[in-house]
């Protein structure tokens, strides 16, 4: 892989992961500590653009998410191309127009401003990508473009319904947001997890599987669908159940018996868990056994949490010239965001008279988990490379 560096006097703006990890390790801890905040104390935002609920969850997912997503992808489709994506000035224009999203919504801006800003960030994501992956002949890669599209769709159906141009779409929207980012991580996972394994484990020898890989992304698809209710009957719930077991078997052949003493990897592998997990209590969900928040945060803190910790710290690590070890803050911060996962989904399965206990432990584990990343990369991600 082709290491793309920017030669810039400012080190926080020479590669795309250093602004948007920075700005989604802060927006992490910053949202979710808001949110404990509301959840405990009942307050409201009174006249706000967004109601409580769709706040968190927009924020969370076109927020928070969205910036991993751009911090990884501007670095890797770098790498994959040889081309050089946005940097210096761009890449300083691009973190602040997601940076104006979040804060729009707090001015006294028309409607239609508030909703036009936090949208075209995802649209001009790609089209930043969509150059270096033409230009280096990456046309398989294309369907991350495609994507970061049905998110932008995604977004589109939130605001659709803040500024009363359908009714109750915002709820459709978040929950297309959260399929198509899953979605976007089976795919990635399928491209990179096999190289982290063998690079870290030298004997491991990962096989991925086409027909089980089409699957794979077949269950992502699947999951739009249901979400969207193009998909209903019977057969759903057990078509999940298989789904999960697809995605036992996608982990096992990857899978190597020295992960569990690397921090670096069965982080990753613990998300990978959470898929087949979630996908067990969608199933569940759709036969009404259990509560369907319980599957939307198996998605959202268990698979995309953990997978996008482990992807922050593996790709700050390795795109600065450090080794790639976890120290304790870090394997404290794998430990936090996993104990958060089953927090907010496994105990309330058993315990769930003490739902409001574990909703706010599990947030607090979040915050504590983000504040661990944050001590151990802000230096990091304003400083230059190390030789």
């Amino acid at each position: 892989m082709i290491q793309i560096t920017e030669k810039t006097k400012l080190p926080l703006l020479s590669l795309g992961f250093r602004p948007f990890f920075l700005v989604a390790t802060l927006a992490a801890i910053a949202l979710v500590s808001a949110w404990i905040f509301f959840y405990k104390s009942g307050a409201n935002f009174g006249q706000f653009y967004y109601g409580y609920t769709t706040w968190h969850a927009h924020e969370m997912v076109f927020g928070y998410t969205s910036a991993i997503i751009a911090g990884f992808l501007l670095t890797a489709v770098g790498n994959w191309t040889g081309k050089p994506t946005a940097t210096g000035t761009a890449l300083l224009l691009l973190t602040l127009l997601w940076a104006a999203g979040r804060i729009a919504p707090y001015l006294p801006l028309p409607t239609w401003l508030i909703a036009s800003i936090d949208w075209l960030f995802l649209p001009i994501l790609s089209l930043v990508l969509l150059k270096p992956l033409i230009l280096g002949q990456h046309y398989k890669n294309l369907i991350m473009v495609a994507i970061l599209w049905l998110l932008a769709f995604a977004n589109g159906l939130v605001h659709a319904e803040q500024l009363q141009l359908w009714q109750n779409t915002a709820r459709t929207g978040i929950s297309m947001g959260v399929d198509t980012v899953i979605l976007l991580i089976i795919v990635i996972a399928g491209r990179v997890v096999p190289f982290f394994t063998r690079a870290v484990i030298p004997d491991a020898d990962p096989k991925s599987q086409p027909w089980l890989e089409a699957i794979a992304i077949s269950s992502g698809l699947a999951l739009i669908a249901s979400d969207l209710n193009w998909i209903s009957g019977q057969w759903v719930p057990y078509l999940f159940f298989g789904f999960a077991i697809t995605h036992v078997i996608r982990a096992a052949n990857w899978m190597h018996p020295d992960i569990k003493q690397h921090p670096m990897l069965w982080s990753i592998y613990s998300a990978l868990a959470w898929i087949s997990i979630a996908f067990v209590l969608k199933g569940l969900t759709l036969q009404h056994i259990v509560w369907p928040m319980l599957s939307t945060h198996a998605l959202t803190v268990g698979v995309i949490g953990i997978i996008t910790v482990a992807m922050l710290t593996r790709v700050s690590l390795g795109h600065t010239g450090r080794a790639m070890q976890a120290n304790t803050l870090l394997s404290l911060a794998f430990i936090a965001i996993n104990l958060a996962a089953i927090n907010r989904v496994i105990l309330p399965l058993f315990w769930p008279q003490m739902y409001a206990q574990w909703v706010v432990l599990s947030g607090g584990l979040w915050v504590a988990a983000f504040c661990l990343i944050a001590i151990q990369f802000l230096p990091i991600w304003i400083k230059p490379r190390v030789s």
